[in-house]
């Protein structure tokens, strides 16, 4: 699993799952905060399809931490989350779990199974949604055919 991969993955976990695993995993840790955990609106810039000018389509509610910890051993590891429609609080917790799994420091191993739930999840979406596309699948060689 890829970092981009498992920052994916916990943005799909129930967020009190996240957070509780971010509260065991601060348990053991030094935290110290590279920015101060913030939340607000992002703009979503978007381009026309026709002549490449960028327009806002909107903002979106986003939540992001940056954080540093260190562990009773002394090994540190930078984390960081970005998450939709999320409190700071959800923010963090990703934060601990993505310095956690990229340090290779205890309790990474709990962060990816966690990771695996939200893979579990990406994976069941995606089925659903390839079975809504297949539903509405057209064969157009049929609708030239005369009954």
């Amino acid at each position: 699993m890829t970092r981009a991969e498992l920052h994916g993955f916990l943005a799909l976990v129930d967020r009190s799952a996240l957070r509780s695993l971010g509260d065991g995993l601060s348990c053991a840790l030094t935290i110290r905060h590279r920015s101060v955990p913030q939340d607000g609106l992002w703009m979503l810039t978007m381009r026309d399809g026709v002549a490449g000018e960028p327009f806002h389509a909107g903002e979106l509610p986003v939540a992001e931490a940056r954080i540093e910890v260190e562990d009773r051993t002394g090994s540190r590891a930078e984390g960081g989350a970005r998450l939709l429609l999320a409190s700071t609080e959800d923010a963090l917790a990703a934060a601990i779990c993505d310095a956690v799994w990229s340090g290779n420091l205890p309790g990474s191993d709990r962060v990816e199974a966690l990771a695996a739930e939200g893979r579990a999840s990406a994976m069941h979406r995606d089925q659903r949604r390839a079975a809504v596309r297949e539903s509405t699948r057209v064969q157009f060689a049929d609708l030239g055919e005369n009954p």
